[in-house]
């Protein structure tokens, strides 16, 4: 919290927050169920972050801003805030400079999975498909999950347009 701390040491701190609420209540990992203390921590995380400038900082804001995204939709069941950092996200992001782009990836990956919550189906699977073209494509593990967690979020929105479109009849 000092001001008079270097970028490198709120860089290190951020990152320090960001692995205790991954560890407190990351959806999708092993976590101990503390929802709002992971919460609370991906927010000073947050904090510390955008006060960095250059790349390492843009970079890690994003990652806090997924997290916190992921976080609001699956356990705090607050769509709109999922939403919210995730336009903040992609705000960082800018325009695309190409591909490969893993983190821009990794944004359309939890858009989608916000849109879906919030029951927009086409945008949904706009954004799995928009990951998809984004993700590396090589066996590295985080590559070929991610690029099975679009399949996978491209499938259910699908599944369930085609589903609320019969139930509209």
């Amino acid at each position: 919290a000092s001001p008079k701390a270097s970028s490198e040491l709120r860089l290190e701190a951020a990152e320090g927050l960001l692995r205790v609420a991954e560890a407190q209540a990351k959806p999708g990992m092993p976590n101990l169920g503390l929802t709002e203390p992971a919460y609370q921590n991906l927010g000073k995380a947050l904090k510390l972050a955008q006060g960095v400038g250059g790349e390492a900082g843009r970079v890690l804001t994003v990652h806090i801003l997924l997290d916190r995204a992921r976080l609001n939709s699956f356990a705090r069941n607050d769509v709109k805030g999922a939403l919210a950092d995730l336009a903040r996200a992609g705000k960082i992001l800018g325009k695309p400079h190409g591909r490969p782009d893993f983190l821009r990836a990794q944004y359309l990956i939890e858009l989608s999975i916000a849109q879906q919550w919030d029951s927009n189906y086409s945008d949904a699977m706009l954004s799995a498909r928009s990951a998809i073209a984004y993700l590396p494509r090589d066996n590295e593990r985080d590559h070929v999950v991610a690029h099975s967690t679009a399949l996978d979020l491209y499938a259910e929105a699908v599944y369930y347009s085609i589903n609320e479109k019969q139930s509209l009849k």
